[in-house]
């Protein structure tokens, strides 16, 4: 079958534009509740609810011999104390649905961002970012992988979306750690915990 062209000089019936992100809310650390004069000049501050912390670092049940991955819930605003920066508030850490894993690796499935969309819909919240877990103690150097690197870059697109890694030690102990994009890598990035 061959493809349809329109007569030459005849417009296009249409055309694919790009329309930007509105900006969003100005909000501040010290609205929360937060000391905004530990102040951060990254391009992200991450506010991450209590129960969020809670839930990443002991309260959901993580294998110990699969890697698993969520979804990160919550708003954005832009920083009213720095304007050039993100206010990232996370309400959520919700399980992958549809995901596939290994001891080294997890894969989002399209289901998996279908269910997130949805999940997030009912909320009223951002797709903010995304966890997951490696089986290994935190240690200077053991940051994402570059697996995890090439997800983020090529699917968490918007500037303020985030990365958590939860690493699970062998004595059960477990470290949070914030990541953002900067160009073609990943960035830590510093979290408040808001109260609550």
């Amino acid at each position: 079958m061959a493809a349809r062209t329109e007569p030459a000089g005849q417009p296009r019936l249409f055309r694919l534009e790009e329309i930007p992100d509105p900006e969003p809310p100005l909000a501040s650390l010290d609205e929360l509740g937060l000391d905004g004069s530990r102040s951060s000049q990254d391009g992200i501050r991450i506010a991450l609810h209590a129960s969020v912390r809670q839930a990443l670092l002991g309260g959901m049940q993580f294998s110990a011999e699969i890697e698993e991955a969520g979804f990160l819930h919550g708003t954005v605003h832009r920083d009213r104390d720095a304007p050039a920066c993100h206010l990232v508030t996370v309400h959520e850490a919700v399980p992958a649905a549809c995901a596939g894993a290994s001891m080294i690796s997890v894969t989002l499935t399209g289901d998996s961002f279908l269910q997130a969309a949805a999940t997030c819909a009912a909320s009223h919240r951002e797709l903010i970012g995304w966890y997951h877990t490696h089986l290994f103690t935190a240690e200077s150097g053991s940051d994402l992988s570059s697996v995890d690197v090439d997800l983020h870059l090529s699917v968490f697109r918007r500037p303020w979306q985030i990365a958590a890694l939860v690493n699970l030690a062998a004595n059960r102990t477990r470290a949070l750690r914030f990541f953002r994009a900067d160009g073609q890598t990943m960035t830590p990035v510093p979290y408040w915990t808001v109260p609550g």
